[in-house]
């Protein structure tokens, strides 16, 4: 089970009471290269706006916990090619805070969802599984 950050308070209603998100989706995705690992990551929203953040790891490594405007990764997804395979390091991009892992990160929790698939033969490649139009949607209607 992934460790839990500090300063991650969620009040009974479910709205974290650091940042003011309502959560909508908290879940786990496994890791890329160790499946037996896992990363918890959170979907929230603020007034009309979704978010998603990465709030805990299994195997340890640097990563940032703040917050990533779904609307950002949903121009980040519609700037690349539907059918050629990019990396992880394009996540980069939609950090404020730098942390080691916070694009494989994000990569994993993409690919659990369903938003991206693997290349074929490329552990560490990716191609668009949606329409990036329809990210936010996608993220939310298990919730």
């Amino acid at each position: 089970m992934a460790k839990q950050p500090k300063g991650n308070t969620l009040a009974a209603d479910g709205v974290d009471e650091s940042s003011q998100y309502e959560i909508l989706v908290s879940a786990n995705a496994p890791k890329l290269r160790d499946k037996s690992k896992e990363i918890q990551y959170e979907i929230g929203k603020q007034g009309d706006g979704l978010a998603i953040r990465i709030v805990a790891n299994d195997g340890g490594g640097l990563f940032s916990n703040e917050w990533v405007e779904i609307e950002s990764l949903t121009d980040l997804l519609s700037s690349l090619s539907n059918d050629t395979p990019f990396s992880s390091k394009v996540f980069d991009r939609i950090f404020t805070q730098k942390g080691n892992n916070n694009a494989g990160f994000m990569a994993a929790i993409l690919r659990y969802e369903g938003a991206i698939k693997p290349a074929p033969n490329k552990l560490y490649q990716h191609l668009i599984n949606i329409e990036p139009k329809t990210l936010a949607q996608h993220l939310t209607e298990k919730s």
